[in-house]
């Protein structure tokens, strides 16, 4: 029986993935620095998730679209949202904001309203949307203080029917399940990924609860 499942599992995945690339999709990533990747440990462009992700599902990586702009903030993405991602016309846009916001004083108010934007944008569009959270270390204050636009962002998925991936708590719960050398090596500094980063979150995406969540 398990057997079974897991092969069923693979098999949707398999035929998912072989329609992205079959009809020329794209697949677009809206964010800041951490979703661009480079720039941070060496990291190439093909050893982000974002490139990792799209080409597990089926993309060629032309057709992969890395709209991660450093230091934006949700108000950033949102107005060059047209030029940078529905121009393109992708299938899917993975949404992952926040940190800026709340690092730079944006109200969580503000920040729903943007993001719910982004939302209804993409989706009159025709574009899929599918939301992706973030972890940044910091001390129990920031994690205090971060809490309520995650919230946001899960609440305006919730209220839109968009999916999120919980990159955030299994960030968070890694401290727990990884040694602490292994956990460490996943980050450049308290928010950016190393290779190993970018390939955990690449893991992540693949599990099964998300399968078909990025065609």
């Amino acid at each position: 029986m398990k057997m079974s499942r897991r092969f069923l599992v693979s098999g949707a995945l398999a035929t998912v993935a072989t329609k992205a690339l079959a009809t020329g999709g794209k697949i677009a990533w809206l964010g800041d620095s951490v979703t661009k990747g480079t720039g941070y440990g060496g990291v190439t462009t093909a050893q982000t998730f974002a490139s990792k992700v799209g080409m597990a599902n089926g993309y060629a990586a032309s057709d992969i679209i890395n709209a991660g702009v450093n230091s934006d903030t949700s108000g950033g993405m949102l107005a060059r949202l047209s030029a940078d991602v529905i121009a393109f016309s992708p299938l899917v846009c993975v949404v992952q904001c926040g940190l800026n916001d709340w690092a730079t004083g944006v109200s969580v108010a503000t920040y729903r309203s943007n993001v719910a934007a982004i939302f209804s944008a993409l989706k009159a569009a025709g574009i899929k949307p599918v939301g992706l959270s973030k972890m940044q270390r910091g001390s129990t204050a920031d994690f205090s203080a971060y809490q309520a636009y995650l919230q946001a962002l899960e609440n305006e998925c919730a209220a839109q029917g968009v999916n999120c991936v919980d990159l955030y708590r299994e960030e968070t719960d890694s401290y727990l399940y990884l040694t602490s050398a292994v956990f460490y090596a996943n980050y450049v500094d308290t928010a950016h990924l190393t290779v190993a980063g970018h390939q955990f979150v690449t893991n992540l995406c693949a599990r099964s609860r998300y399968a078909g969540w990025f065609v």
